[in-house]
């Protein structure tokens, strides 16, 4: 009889124990897992595929989507138009 409750006792000293640490480890303060995020989000895998976002400006007034032609501006584009993209 003995022997089971040492047994016992020790048992249920190294589960205290267990428990202790492991709320030790939950209490610390002042945790960054920016770092962890930035790291995951950087590296790609091969299941996602690159986003490529095409923007065209629009102007309300003629109904045409603007053009850049080198230096010159015309609000006179249609949409997909290859000098509208930005």
């Amino acid at each position: 009889m003995s022997y089971l409750l040492s047994t016992l006792v020790v048992l249920s000293v190294q589960a205290l124990l267990v428990v202790c640490s492991h709320l030790q480890v939950l209490a610390v303060d002042n945790v960054n897992f920016s770092v962890y995020v930035e790291n995951q989000t950087r590296g790609r895998d091969a299941m996602s595929r690159r986003q490529h976002r095409v923007y065209q400006l629009y102007s309300r007034t003629s109904g045409k989507h603007l053009q850049v032609m080198g230096r010159r501006i015309s609000a006179k584009g249609d949409d997909g138009d290859k000098y509208g993209k930005i």
